[in-house]
């Protein structure tokens, strides 16, 4: 997942090789996912207004608060000073559905909370999120009943190099949801999930 807030680029989680080097000088990354990688659970910036030939990325971020489980395949978007993760993959290559949020101002992690009407996308990974918020001067938090994420298909599980393309596209999802951003990040925040009703003719499946 990642995600940018100004002159930063975030990133969150993601496959790392076993050995546990996070520069690893020596070439050694894999073209699979194998048993012998490791799922990460950590959080990086790379801020381009101080970007020089030379520079470094942050290094792992301290944090605060209930943070998200280690996972990759996780989708990220930006929202005024917050980053909110949904879903992607667990060590064990299980999906998930859950949805955490992340305050780059105080470096606190928070769950959402238990969503309305018990509506909720199926677990999946590899599903971006698109956004549509409003235009024009906001608060930090927007504010906007309008502010919402997409989240369109996925995967409900993990496929490897290993999986042949049926299997694969028996995993693909193809159905679309929203999420109000505005009410997830206000002072009293509430997960309002909401299924799309989809017209047309289907998109072919596809990784």
């Amino acid at each position: 997942g990642s995600a940018v807030i100004g002159t930063r680029l975030w990133i969150y989680g993601g496959i790392g090789d076993a050995s546990g080097v996070e520069n690893d000088v020596l070439g050694t990354a894999r073209y699979a996912l194998a048993n012998s990688n490791r799922t990460l659970g950590d959080l990086h910036f790379y801020d381009d207004e101080s970007a020089t030939w030379s520079a470094t990325w942050s290094g792992h971020v301290a944090a605060s608060g209930a943070k998200p489980a280690p996972r990759s395949g996780a989708a990220m978007a930006a929202y005024g000073d917050l980053l909110i993760l949904f879903g992607g993959f667990g060590g064990d290559g299980a999906a998930r559905n859950d949805l955490h949020l992340f305050n780059t101002t105080s470096r606190a992690w928070r769950a959402a909370p238990p969503p309305l009407y018990g509506l909720l996308p199926a677990p999946r990974g590899h599903a971006p999120f698109a956004a549509s918020y409003a235009h024009g001067t906001r608060p930090a938090y927007g504010g906007f009943v309008d502010d919402v994420l997409y989240v369109f298909g996925g995967s409900s599980r993990a496929v490897d190099a290993g999986v042949s393309h049926r299997q694969a596209a028996m995993a693909l999802s193809e159905d679309a949801w929203m999420v109000n951003v505005a009410q997830l990040a206000s002072t009293v925040p509430l997960l309002n999930w909401t299924r799309i009703s989809m017209r047309g003719a289907p998109l072919a499946l596809g990784e």
